[in-house]
């Protein structure tokens, strides 16, 4: 099997580099418009500290019910920074489907927004907007959650020993005393984080499993300006931001065996069933697909449901190589026309789409400016 390697195989590794290398250029395109490098990847460690303050560990499932937007981008890579696997979810299947996925994969958490689920369940957020010191505080959570932890056990072992105090050395004391105040910042800043989640939770669709928390992504998406550098703990103007990559422990290579996604079958042979993909894996099509690919694209269109993996090649291949992603609303990916003016006018240079879709969108008036600049990917249906 070909070697990979944390710093050039791992897809949020390959993103923080762009956020230094690039950081104004537009990485994403949706409805909302464009959003830069260096804005993407700041969004998403101001989630990935939601999670961890939602208790996501590694290897944990989070569940994304999210449209074709820039917070569903962003969402994976906050998943991903935190050592978890992605479990995307179409919010227009039916809610027993959605109910067992939810529940079969284990997630305790799903990111989600407006509008998720059947019936055109409307999402509504608890609470106002995030502050810029609220969302710093949740963001520095992210690294010290284990710290915060450890200081809780540190203020009880303090407590009990207060008897002992008289009898100890004024050094000890001092000891005591410093630990004293960092068990207190940490307990703040755990705290605060919760704190902040708790205003940017959203109610859950009737088809939520029990126990289940929900986060609004859009609620982490923009920090005020006079917070920017404290919430940017991964610092996108200096190499440090690699390290950031990932919470936790120094990142290696061995990150690449960990989960990435979970895709679950269509069930047209029986139950839905799950399946696992690793870094790895993503990192190996990534790259045998790029050996196929023509020179001298610079965008890509995002067509298919974030629930399978048919977009991949435009996903993961923009992430992957620093393309500009247009995320394309439902609206105009059923619209010939609307189609054909959006790829003309912002010039894309690779579509990848199933043949059947590709025939419809050939109806418009102007068939010849459906087709991309420089490649069409086909897949999952026999190519006519």
């Amino acid at each position: 099997m070909q070697a990979t390697y944390f710093d050039t195989d791992f897809l949020p590794a390959r993103v923080a580099r762009f956020a230094i290398e690039r950081p104004d250029a537009v990485a994403l395109v949706d409805s909302t418009g464009p959003l830069a490098w260096r804005d993407l990847w700041q969004w998403s460690g101001r989630l990935a500290a939601a999670l961890v303050a939602e208790g996501v560990q590694p290897g944990d499932r989070v569940v994304l019910a999210l449209p074709r937007c820039a917070a569903f981008v962003a969402a994976i890579l906050a998943v991903w920074r935190v050592r978890a696997c992605y479990v995307p979810l179409d919010p227009a299947l039916p809610e027993a489907r959605l109910r067992w996925q939810a529940e079969d994969c284990g997630a305790r958490v799903m990111v989600m927004g407006a509008a998720v689920g059947s019936g055109g369940w409307d999402a509504v957020v608890g609470g106002v907007a995030v502050s810029a010191t609220n969302a710093a505080n949740a963001t520095n959570t992210a690294n010290t959650t284990s710290t915060a932890n450890t200081a809780n056990t540190a203020n009880a072992t303090i407590a009990t020993n207060a008897t002992n105090a008289t009898n100890a050395t004024n050094a000890t004391n001092a000891t005591n005393a410093t630990n004293a105040t960092n068990a207190t910042n940490a307990a703040n800043a755990t705290n605060a984080a919760n704190a902040t989640n708790a205003a940017t939770r959203t109610d859950g669709p009737s088809w939520l499993p029990e126990g289940v928390t929900t986060l609004d992504p859009h609620a982490f998406r923009s920090p005020d300006d006079a917070a920017a550098n404290v919430v940017d703990t991964t610092n996108a103007r200096s190499g440090g931001t690699l390290h950031h990559a990932v919470s936790g422990a120094q990142p290696d290579d061995s990150i690449l065996i960990w989960p990435a996604y979970v895709i679950y079958t269509s069930g047209s042979t029986g139950r839905p069933k799950g399946v696992v993909l690793s870094h790895a894996a993503l990192a190996a099509y990534l790259s045998g697909v790029s050996e196929r690919l023509p020179e001298g694209i610079a965008s890509a269109v995002y067509l298919s449901t974030p629930a399978a993996d048919l977009g991949h090649t435009s996903l993961f291949g923009a992430l992957w190589h620093g393309w500009t992603l247009h995320l394309i609303d439902a609206d105009v990916a059923a619209d010939p026309d609307a189609f054909a003016a959006y790829m003309h006018t912002h010039s894309i240079d690779l579509l990848k789409i199933v043949p059947s879709h590709l025939d419809a969108l050939l109806q418009a008036q102007s068939a010849e400016r459906v087709l991309p600049r420089r490649c069409v990917v086909l897949g999952g249906e026999p190519a006519p």
